[in-house]
Order: C-alpha cells, then structure tokens, then sequence
C-alpha cells in the first residue's frame, strides 16, 4: 500500500461503520414512547390551566379497563381470524404468502381477559351500581370515551409534526455499487466499485424552513471509486453546497408560512378544552341520558399525511371539505315538559325511575288484589239474582278485570326495564348479560306508603274475611252453643292476630313521627317558595288554582297532619286497651260456654234470643276493633304519605335568562371554541390572498469542492457562490383567484354559524330556564293531585271496611237490602279508579322532581361552570354566586376535591330510617288546652264534617242490621 494513500483507510472504515449504525435504526417501542413523551409534554402544557384542568391524561386504557391490552404493542399477537379469510394471507392467487404472520404468537382474546377480576361483587356475584359506580364503569370502559381521548392524543401528534417543519432535519443515506463491464462494452474488461452518498441530487442534507418563509438548505455529496482493471486506481470526491431561498411576495411571510402551525396549535388548545367539556358532558350523559354532544376532533391526518398535510387554505377546515373540525356547531338542551308530568329522564336517572314506577305498579296490584277478596265476600249473597247482588258481582268483575290489567302491565314494565338495563350496561362498555343490580337511596323519599303498613293493614282485611260468617239464630239451644264455642275460637285467634298486628304498627310510629319532624324543619323553605310561586301567578288564577300555590293552604295541611297525628296515636292506644279487654273477655266467654257445652244434652232448652244476642255481640264488637285497627292504621299511612309529600323539595335556580347568556359567554369551552373557529376563518383570507401576488425570491447558493485524493479537503479554490433574484408576474391565476373568492364565502358562512351558534345556545338556556319555572309549578300542581288521590284512596277504603251484611236475607227495599245495594252500588268502579289515579300522579310526581334535577344538571353544563370531581361526579352548586360569574377576577377551583361518596345527593329526599324521631307536642287532655277546641279552618271542617257523617253511617248500619 502507498504511503500516501493510509490515511484514507479510516475515513473509509468510519464511513462504513457509520452506513451499517444507521441501517440498523431504533427499535418501533423506541418512538411510539418518543412520540408518548412528546404529545403527554404538550398536553399537560396546554391542560395547565385551572379553568379547565385535564388531569391524568393518557391515551393507554387504566389496566382495569376491559378495553387495556396486555400484550406488548410493539409485538401483537394474532387475535382471532375468520378461518376462511386466515387462508388467504398464507397463500393468495396461488402464490405463498408471508411466512411470518404467526411469529409473535397468537391471543384468543379480543378484550381484556382479567377485567372482570377487577369489578366488584357481592355475595351473589351481582354487581351492585349506584350513581358514582356507574360514571366510574363508564370513565374507566366506555369505548366512546376512549376514542375521544385518541382524538386528542392525535391531535397533538399533529402539532408535534407542524413544529419539526421549522426544526433543523437531517437526511442523509450512503450507498455501495458494484459495476463490472465486458469487454464488448467499453472495448476492454473493467470493474469497479463506488461508495456513495445517497439518494443521488439529495445527498447528506440539513434543511431549515424558517419563519419567514425561507429555506436553508445545506448538502454534501462525496463518492469514491475503486478500479479494479488497469492501474487499479482510486478515486476520491466531495462536494459541500449550501441554498437560500427568500420569497418577498407570495409565499413570504408569517401570516402564510406559520398558518399550519398556527391550526394545529389552536385546534389543540380548542380540543383539550373541548376534552373537558366532554367529560363533564359524558357524566351527564351517563347519569341523565343527555347526549354528551361533540367531543375533540382532530384537524389534520386527511389523506394520509401526517399533521396538516394537504393543507390548502379553503373548504371544510381548510382541506378542501375533507373534514370539519368546527366546534360549538350543536347544543343538546335540557327535558321538556311532557303530558301532566314531565319528560322522562335517561341514563342512571331513568333505571331509577323505571324501578320507581314498577314499584308503584306492584303497591297498585296488591292493592287490586286486596280490594278484589273484600269486593268478593261483600258479593257474597244467598239471594244471587237480586239487582243489588248483580251490581255487587259487577263490581267484582270490573276489580278483577282491572287487577288484571295492572298485572299485565307491571310484567311489561319489567320487561321493559331489563331491556332498558342492557341497553346502559353497554353505555358503560359492558356486556349485556353481565349481572348488575342498580340500587341507589336518591329516591327512597318518594317511597310515599310504607310497603310494610299497608301489608298489616291488608292482614286486617283476611282477619275479617276468617271471621265469617255472622251469627245467625240456630234450631236447637246446643247448636247454638257448639257455634259459638267455635265463633269464640275463631275471634281468640283474631284479636291475637290483630294484638301482633298492633305491635307491629306501634314501631312503625317513630318513623311517621319522623316523616311529620321532617316535614316541620322544611317547612320554612317550603312557605318561601310557595311564597315566591304564589306572586308569580297571582295574575294568572285561570291557568293556576290560587289555593295550590298558598302558603295558608300549606299551613293549614300542616297543622291538619298534627292534629290527625295526634288523633290517631290516641285511638292507637285506645284500640290497644279495646283489645285487651276484648281478648280477655273472649277468653273468659270461651271457657264458661266450654263448661256449659260440657253439661247440655242433644235436647236442652235455653234462651235462644239471649244467646244469638251475644253471639252477635260478641262478633260485632271482635270484627268492629279488627276494623278500627284496620282503621288507624291507614290512618297512619295516610298522615305518613303526605307528611312524606309536603316534605319533598325542589333546589331553587336564582339566574335568568339574560345573566345565563352572559355567564356562558364568558365560561363555555365551545364557545370559546367556536370564536376561535371564527377568527380561523378570517385568517385564511389573508393566506389565501397571499397566492394571488407575484412570485418574487431572492436566492442565495453556493459550493465548494475538495482537491486531489483527500475526501475532506475543501478548497475555496473550487468554490461558487450565486446570488440572484427570480420573478413570475401574476399572468395566471385562475386558481388562486377562485380559492381566493371562496375563502371570503367560507368566511361570510363562518359569521353566520357563529352567531347562529350563539343564538341556539341563547334558545337553549332560555328553553331550560322557563322548562325549571314551569316545573317548579307542576311540581307543586301535581302535588296536589296525588294529596287528592290518596284522599280518594283513603275515602274508598274507608267505605269498602264498612261494616255490611252480605248474607243478610231479606226482600229487596228492606233497610238491610237496601243498605248493602247502596254500599256495593259503584264501589268497585270508584276503588279502581281512584288506585289507578294514584298511580298515575305518583309517577307524575316523580317526573317532574326528576326532570328538574336533570335540568339543572344540563343547565350547569349549559352555563359553561359545571365542576366535576376525579372521579367523574358533579359538584352540585347550591346557587350561583353571579356577581363573582360575571367579575373579571373568577376562576373555578383548582382543586376539585375529594371524590363523591357512593349515595351522596344532598337534594334527595331523606329514606324514613334517616329521620329524626323528635315531633310535636305531647296531645292534649283537657278541653279548652287543645288546638281541637279553636276554630277550625274550612279544610278540617270539610274532614270533621266527613269523619261524623261516616261515624254516623257506620251507627246507622249497625242499627239496621239489629
């Protein structure tokens, strides 16, 4: 080797070592974690902000998530294939096909095997949902949610490649070329070997867009050849050339060269905003069955570039209608109202109220059911074919058919519920046949009649119906006695039954005097917002009855409820001592008439008048107490279901319609969004007019060669520099023009969606606002019909626990006939009627309380200030403090707090067991100290009035009977 050429041999080795480094590249785990860090950088970055504090942002699904992968993403096994489709990628079209599709193994699983393993179960294996659980469920395996979190991650890769367009990028490959010639071709056998940069006219590059719209770019070039014929020569070159371009009109500039980074940039600050906006969004959604609305949408990634690539500056986003990424475009308003209720309410809300409903449908077929077998044995007769007993038949027929029309309906409810439950099992990201059990105290205080008193009262009813039949005088004095022998048994395990039945209702005391406890300690913010009700409508009297909005009328139910309360803990006790006595005087009948019974022949003579007397005595004073527990009882459930009614409360909305708008203005994310898509629009006027100016550059190039062997040794010597200008007049623009025209369309178009955005949103809030006003007087409207159907129900069952004769005989119009035709006559159909009511308002009730809470859940959404904690759940406001909304100085919390307890709704209506034991007065003794003695207001005169006519036709019955 010649001593002049051995330092060219590490040259050589360092540029082979270096093609053969950088053949081998980074690993794919190495840049999707690169590309991880730099999207996560920005993200926080941006997501800094406290008025909308994206925490905790990833776009890899929690490993509790059925949607987590827990294969290696770089090295994805095979999930599962159709068997027939699998064929063909080893062999299409005859041809084998790539033998290595199986090298990284294959998986049977499509979802996350263990993430069944992390939900929780009770002892049945059932997952039991409340509210906080579900949003969770939801955050944590919504595939919905997940995509929108993709499309923000996306996003911000878009940003990532618009700032590498004004990074420093190096290219640069080497290729080595092997070339043997024969000796027809150049006229002599010759072979040679290059090495070379590549690619050929690219070379070794570092390129720099700038700001300005220049480009900067700087090359070296550099072969060398060996040839292995001949004198076996060696053959060295390099070439360093640098290249300024400078546009002066089009193409120059900040406004057109930064344009795409600009849209990136922006469009990221409107998506992580918008990211927020939808998790606050999808827990509404979750929670009342909203629709969550528009999440981020990604700007670039059309045609399969990478960030804004085919960026032009006109049509949908500036991609020639490829896409749109416009925000604030649509508004999902709140319920509206429907029927005499209110729109149903979805999501967890609507299970809620679904279970509510089946819930009353049952209490409405038990009590069918109940009313059926005391209409069957008051239609009882040993005169069938009379027109009183036909009527009573009727009456049967028309319950039973209604106990069957109810029971038809409660199974379709059920079914309903099911389907409805499955449907928002896969809302969560769930499977349909996966067990859960939604359960949630929110509306335990609609719950207006306790299950378990009107089951004791319903005791009270087969009581009597065991009782049967009355006395009647028998042939011989012994018959008589052996029958009352057995009446008397009968009525000692009655009053037993019924002594239970009384101890079982006394525990239940505590609770309605809690129910009447709650019901004072609301009364306050009851009275003013009657009060403020009251004022609204005083003008208007012909849509809305004065009485239903008085606060008089209020107080007057109140001290009504107290006075029947303490009415009917007196009778209690009385009932108990009535009892008592009774029982020990059955006791006492039972064992003398045993003994006497003991000592009469077949033939003994007695006083038969006497005896049936005191048969018909005995059994009128058992079946009369069994009939007055009966009595209190429902009295009880009476004074409990309205104390329960009147304590129910609607949280007060202080905002209007105006300040509404002011505050969204200033807080909505989408609107924010949306003035931003605005000023995008008029931005792209300006980088369209660019293009109809002339082409005007200044460039500025040059190179520098190297001399003799050595690759490295540049010479100026060999150097060239240019400079010069270059121009294209606008003769042509037909194009530009054209994008030129639309782009102000586009624009004019931009002004209109925008301010028709703000008029949907104006609509919105002001449809929501006067919906809550209208609620908040159907509320209480539809209190007042469910207080006017348990009065019927309660008035109903009164007349149907009337005592009666069915049996007695008799020619039709006789006092006994025709009272028991009279008491039959339209009962059945009156009974049905008035069930069915109560029902009926029941769930009406219920829809109004539940679409005001879905209300001003959507009405928080809707103002741009709602706050929702790590896990998901709303903060609820208790009212909106507007003079800090609309200052200058407002910001939300930047700690949301800790998250929500399972069950926390501060506005719900307390459960029985959570109320306090403490109420009123002790009643009073003596005449004159007693609130009794005072005069009455019309109302409790109207229920006096109504309790003596019925304690006088009870006497009156009881007369006609004897």
């Amino acid at each position: 080797m010649k001593p002049r050429e051995s330092h060219r041999l590490p040259v050589i080795a360092v540029l082979l070592a270096s093609s053969v480094a950088a053949f081998a590249g980074c690993s794919p785990g190495y840049y999707r974690r690169q590309a991880d860090d730099d999207v996560y950088r920005l993200v926080r970055k941006v997501g800094g902000d406290p008025r909308w504090p994206l925490v905790d942002f990833s776009v890899d699904p929690d490993p509790r998530s059925r949607m987590a992968n827990p294969n290696n993403p770089d090295c994805e096994p095979m999930p599962p294939d159709d068997p027939d489709s699998h064929k063909l990628m080893h062999c299409v079209d005859g041809k084998k096909g790539f033998p290595c599709w199986h090298a990284h193994g294959d998986t049977p699983y499509v979802e996350n095997p263990a993430w069944l393993d992390y939900l929780e179960r009770d002892e049945n294996g059932v997952i039991v949902l409340n509210m906080a659980d579900s949003v969770k469920l939801a955050l944590l395996n919504s595939p919905q949610y997940q995509t929108e979190l993709e499309d923000l991650y996306l996003s911000a890769l878009d940003v990532t490649f618009e700032r590498f367009r004004f990074d420093v990028q190096f290219f640069g490959g080497y290729s080595a070329t092997y070339t043997a010639d024969g000796p027809l071709r150049s006229g002599d056998s010759s072979s040679t070997l290059e090495l070379a940069t590549f690619p050929a006219g690219t070379d070794v590059q570092m390129r720099k867009l700038l700001t300005t719209g220049g480009e900067l770019v700087v090359g070296l070039a550099n072969s060398i050849v060996w040839q292995f014929s001949g004198p076996d020569t060696t053959t060295y070159n390099s070439l360093l050339d640098f290249s300024l371009v400078q546009p002066l009109l089009r193409g120059a500039g900040r406004d057109v060269v930064m344009e795409r980074l600009t849209i990136s940039e922006r469009t990221l600050l409107a998506n992580v905003r918008q990211m927020e906006r939808y998790r606050q969004a999808f827990s509404t959604d979750i929670v009342t069955g909203r629709n969550a609305g528009q999440g981020p949408s990604r700007r670039g990634g059309f045609f399969g570039g990478s960030g804004l690539e085919g960026f032009t500056g006109v049509g949908g986003g500036g991609f020639g209608r490829v896409g749109n990424a416009g925000f604030g475009g649509g508004n999902d308003g709140g319920g509206i109202a429907g029927g005499a209720g209110a729109a149903r309410a979805g999501g967890y809300l609507g299970l809620l109220q679904t279970q509510q409903e089946i819930k009353n449908l049952r209490d409405n077929v038990a009590a069918l059911r109940d009313s059926l077998e005391r209409l069957e044995m008051q239609a009882k007769s040993p005169r069938p074919r009379t027109p009183e007993a036909i009527r009573a038949q009727f009456q049967v027929e028309l319950a039973r058919q209604a106990l069957h029309n109810a029971s038809s309906r409660l199974l379709t409810a059920e079914n309903d519920y099911q389907a409805q439950l499955d449907n928002y099992k896969i809302t969560l990201g769930m499977p349909p046949d996966l067990p859960v059990q939604v359960k949630d105290n929110l509306l335990d205080g609609f719950n207006l009649i306790d299950d378990s008193l009107t089951q004791l009262q319903s005791a009270g009813d087969h009581v009597l119906i065991d009782l049967q039949p009355p006395p009647t005088e028998e042939a011989t004095y012994r018959t008589g006695v052996e029958k009352y022998v057995a009446e008397l048994e009968r009525s000692q395990k009655a009053l037993a039954e019924t002594l239970e039945r009384h101890a079982a209702a006394a525990d239940k005391l505590a609770g309605v005097r809690g129910d009447l406890q709650e019901l004072l300690d609301n009364a306050d913010e009851r009275r003013a917002w009657l009060g403020r009700l009251e004022e609204r409508f005083a003008d208007r009297p012909d849509l809305v009855e004065t009485q239903t909005l008085s606060v008089e009328r209020f107080d007057t139910e109140v001290n009504r409820l107290k006075a029947r309360f303490a009415d009917m803990e007196r009778s209690f006790e009385g009932t108990r001592e009535k009892l008592l006595a009774q029982s020990k005087f059955v006791e006492e009948q039972l064992a003398a008439r045993r003994q006497e019974l003991a000592g009469l022949a077949p033939d003994a003579m007695g006083d038969k008048l006497r005896l049936t007397a005191d048969r018909k005595r005995q059994f009128d004073v058992t079946s009369e107490l069994v009939r007055q527990l009966s009595d209190d009882i429902a009295e009880m459930w009476i004074v409990e279901a309205k104390a329960r009614l009147e304590s129910i409360v609607l949280p007060p909305v202080n905002i209007d319609a105006d300040n509404a708008l002011g505050v969204a203005s200033k807080y909505r994310y989408d609107w924010m969004n949306a003035r931003a898509a605005l000023v995008d629009s008029w931005r792209l006027i300006h980088f369209n007019a660019d293009n109809l100016e002339s082409d005007l550059d200044i460039v500025f190039s040059g190179d520098m060669g190297t001399i003799g062997s050595n690759p490295v040794k540049f010479d100026a010597a060999t150097g060239r520099l240019r400079a010069g200008v270059r121009f294209d007049a606008p003769l042509t623009r037909m194009a530009e023009r054209n994008n030129y025209r639309q782009a102000l369309i586009e624009y004019n178009q931009a002004r209109r969606s925008y301010y028709t955005f703000v008029d949907r949103v104006n609509q919105s809030l002001r449809g929501t606002l006067r919906t809550i006003e209208l609620n908040q007087v159907n509320f209480e409207l539809r209190r007042s019909a469910v207080h006017t159907a348990l009065t019927q129900v309660d008035l109903a069952r009164k007349q149907l626990l009337a005592p009666i004769r069915p049996n007695v005989e008799g020619p039709v119009g006789t006092p006994s006939a025709a009272a028991a035709g009279s008491q039959s006559g339209d009962l059945g159909r009156d009974l049905v009627t008035a069930l069915a009511d109560l029902t009926q308002v029941q769930n009406d009730f219920l829809s109004v309380w539940l679409n005001y809470r879905v209300l001003r859940m959507g009405l928080d959404l809707d103002l741009g200030v709602m706050q929702v904690d790590r896990n998901g759940m709303w903060i609820e406001p208790e009212e909106y403090n507007l003079a800090a909304l609309l200052g200058e100085d407002y910001f939300p919390p930047e700690d949301l707090g800790p998250a929500s307890e399972a069950g926390d709704n501060s506005d719900a209506p307390r459960p029985p067991e959570e109320r306090v034991e403490e109420l009123l007065p002790p009643p009073a003794s003596a005449p004159g100290d007693s609130e009794h003695d005072a005069p009455m207001p019309k109302e409790r005169e109207a229920a006096a009035t109504i309790d003596s006519e019925d304690a006088a036709w009870r006497r009156r019955s009881r007369r006609d009977e004897a």
